[in-house]
C-alpha cells in the first residue's frame, strides 16, 4: 500500500491589524507574515510534497488587500500539486468572502459545504468542509464518514476538538474515531498539538508558520510527512522567520539602567532578528534609577526590537522609606505576617503599592 506526502499549515491571519505594533513596523510585519506563506510553499516544494493542506483562517477577516491575494496566487501556483483550503471562523466562505470574490490558481480547492475530491493518481481522497459564517455551533464532522474506496482518506477542517460547546465547530473526539479517515488535518489552534489518535484515525494541529505577537512566542512551523492506510509518519518542522521571545531576568541588587543592561547582555546573545520581551524581576534598592525606556534604547542597538516590563520590587534598608511609604510597608508586612488574606494577592499588592509610592511604572 502506498503513501502520500503532505505539508499542513494554516491560521496565517493575513492582513491582521496587528494593533500591538506601531507605525511603519506594523506594515512591515504584515509583509513579513505574507512572506512566511511563501517560505511555507517553498518548503513544500523542496520536500516534494504531494499535497499542501491549509486548515483555515488564511485571512484575518473579509478585508483583504488585492496585493495580498495577488501574492498568494503567485506562490500557490508555484506548488506543483493540489492545495486544499478549509475556511475558518475568521475567513468563512460567504458570498462576499475573498474566496468567493477573487480567483485563485487552478490547483487550489477551497471547501465550502462538505465535499470529497478523489485523486486517483495519488490513490487518495481529500475531503473537507468550511465555515459558512463566523459561528459554527454544531460539529461539521458529525455524521460524516470517510468515502468507501481502497485508498488513503484525508479530511481538512477548521475547528476545536473539545468535549464542550463552543462556536468554533466543536468536534468531539468520538466523532474523529467514528469518521474512518486515516488523517484529519485541523486548524484553529496556533500551537503544534503533536500527532494525536482517536480509534484508528490520526489527527493534528500544525500551529502557525510565524508568530504575530508575544502570545505566539517561540519556534513556529508546519507538519510534514507521509500518510498511508497503515499509519502516519508526521513531524513538526520549524520554519525560518522572525520569532517573539519572552525572557525573565533577575536584576536583584541592580541600582541603575546601565547595570540592568549589563545583566541582560551577560545573560546571553540573542538572535538580532528576534523581538524580545524582557521581564525584570527581583529586589532592587529603593534609591535605584531604573528606566525601561533607557534600557530599551540600549538594547535596540543589538536587537531588531524589544519590550521591557519592569516587575522588580524596591527594597528598603533601615532608615529608608519613612513617611507614607513607611506606613504602607509596615501595614502590608503586618497583614502578610498575620496571614489574614491570600499571600499571593498581598505580595502583589505590596509590590505594586511600593512601586507606585516610589513613582515607578506599574
Amino acid at each position: 500500500m502506498g503513501s502520500v506526502k503532505i505539508v499542513q499549515s494554516g491560521d496565517f491571519h493575513l492582513d491582521s491589524p496587528l494593533t500591538s505594533h506601531k507605525g511603519n513596523f506594523r506594515e512591515q510585519r504584515r509583509e513579513e507574515l505574507l512572506q512566511s506563506v511563501g517560505r511555507l510553499v517553498a518548503h513544500a516544494v523542496s520536500e516534494k510534497a504531494d499535497l499542501l493542506l491549509l486548515a483555515g483562517d488564511i485571512f484575518d477577516s473579509a478585508r483583504v488587500r488585492k496585493s495580498t491575494f495577488d501574492y498568494l496566487s503567485r506562490v500557490f501556483s508555484q506548488f506543483p500539486g493540489p492545495i486544499f483550503i478549509s475556511p475558518g471562523n475568521h475567513d468563512p466562505y460567504e458570498p462576499q468572502s475573498p474566496y468567493a470574490m477573487a480567483e485563485l490558481p487552478g490547483n487550489v480547492k477551497v471547501f465550502s459545504d462538505y465535499e470529497e475530491v478523489f485523486l486517483p493518481e495519488l490513490g487518495a481522497a481529500v475531503c473537507g468542509a468550511g465555515f459558512r459564517n463566523s459561528n459554527v455551533n454544531r460539529s461539521l464532522l458529525a455524521g460524516i464518514r470517510a468515502p468507501l474506496f481502497d485508498g488513503i482518506r484525508i479530511l481538512v477542517m477548521h475547528g476545536e476538538v473539545s468535549g464542550s460547546e463552543n462556536p468554533y465547530n466543536p468536534i468531539r473526539p468520538g466523532e474523529i474515531a467514528e469518521s474512518g479517515f486515516d488523517y484529519v488535518a485541523l486548524g484553529h489552534r496556533h500551537d503544534f498539538s503533536g500527532i494525536q489518535r482517536e480509534g484508528r484515525t490520526f489527527y493534528g494541529y500544525a500551529g502557525i508558520p510565524e508568530g504575530r505577537g508575544f502570545d505566539e512566542a517561540g519556534a513556529r512551523g508546519c507538519i510534514t510527512g507521509t500518510i498511508s492506510r497503515s499509519g502516519v509518519d508526521l513531524k513538526f518542522r520549524e520554519l525560518p522567520g522572525r520569532q517573539y521571545l519572552v525572557e525573565e531576568v533577575d536584576i536583584t541588587g541592580a541600582s541603575s539602567s546601565t547595570e540592568v543592561c549589563d545583566i541582560i547582555s551577560v545573560k546571553g546573545a540573542h538572535d538580532p532578528h528576534s523581538i524580545v520581551r524582557f521581564i525584570l524581576k527581583g529586589e532592587v534598592p529603593g534609591h535605584s534609577t531604573i528606566d525601561a525606556s533607557i534600557i530599551r534604547s540600549f538594547l535596540a542597538r543589538k536587537l531588531f526590537d524589544c519590550e521591557i516590563i519592569d516587575r522588580s520590587t524596591p527594597a528598603f534598608e533601615s532608615g529608608e522609606g519613612k513617611g507614607l511609604l513607611g506606613i504602607f510597608s509596615a501595614r502590608m508586612e503586618k497583614l502578610i505576617s498575620e496571614g489574614r488574606e491570600d499571600r499571593e494577592i498581598l505580595d502583589e499588592a505590596m509590590r505594586l503599592g511600593t512601586r507606585a509610592l516610589c513613582k515607578r511604572d506599574i
